[in-house]
């Protein structure tokens, strides 16, 4: 009957342990992503360097906080091309991907996340479009205020001078991105108990034709989440 007994007890034990188990890591993934969503302003803090050939060429320091109506903010420093993390991280969750879960990092728990160059790519590009897009109707904004200041006239002129510049980075963007090839991985550590991000490091080297040359460039950047995710 002791024997009944302590095997009950232990069943008993290993059930209740069950029900603290980590998630499987593409779950757990997936639990970080939920709570991004809806989320009204997410702030972070970061850098990003760009190295070619091993040498640091371009390197910018960036914070992004929300402000009252919940619209974020960004500001940037340097030359450095800061991916948005939070659409990343969700790109990444619905790509093709491998994900894996390591305790022992210095820095508690991370997810890492990898995937083939088709997807990495299409991610790349996705991003470059937005930033492109983000700059064509951040000017349309800037345009009605500062027709007030210099006049119509002057305005107009002026408009169609950055239209032009805007134009010329499109051509740009569109010729870089049809040679574009990249590769990556990001690791994201995580606080287990509530599933969410603390901090995001992702690791990106560019391919690529410019002027007919091939070129080759390796982007780091790391992200320091500091509004809880409540």
């Amino acid at each position: 009957m002791g024997h009944i007994l302590i095997l009950w007890c232990l069943a008993a034990m290993l059930a209740s342990c069950s029900n603290w188990a980590t998630p499987e890591p593409e779950a757990l993934l997936d639990n970080v992503l939920a709570n991004m969503e809806g989320l009204a302003g997410l702030a972070y803090e970061g850098r990003s360097e760009v190295q070619i050939a091993g040498m640091s060429v371009a390197v910018s320091t960036f914070s992004q906080s929300a402000d009252g109506s919940g619209r974020l903010a960004v500001n940037a420093q340097g030359g450095g091309r800061a991916l948005d993390p939070v659409d990343l991280i969700d790109g990444l969750g619905k790509a093709r991907k491998n994900v894996r879960l390591e305790m022992a990092t210095g820095r508690g728990p991370a997810l890492v996340v990898e995937t083939d160059a088709e997807q990495w790519t299409r991610l790349i590009r996705q991003q470059w479009e937005k930033r492109l897009a983000e700059i064509i109707e951040q000017q349309a904004g800037r345009s009605a205020q500062y027709r007030q200041v210099i006049g119509v006239e002057k305005a107009a002129q002026l408009d169609k001078e950055i239209a032009g510049r805007i134009q010329e980075e499109k051509a740009r963007l569109e010729q870089l991105s049809s040679s574009l090839s990249a590769q990556g991985n990001c690791r994201i550590w995580i606080d287990l108990p509530s599933q969410r991000a603390k901090e995001l490091e992702v690791k990106t080297r560019l391919n690529y034709s410019a002027q007919g040359a091939g070129q080759e460039e390796t982007v780091r950047s790391h992200y320091i989440f500091s509004t809880p995710l409540d």
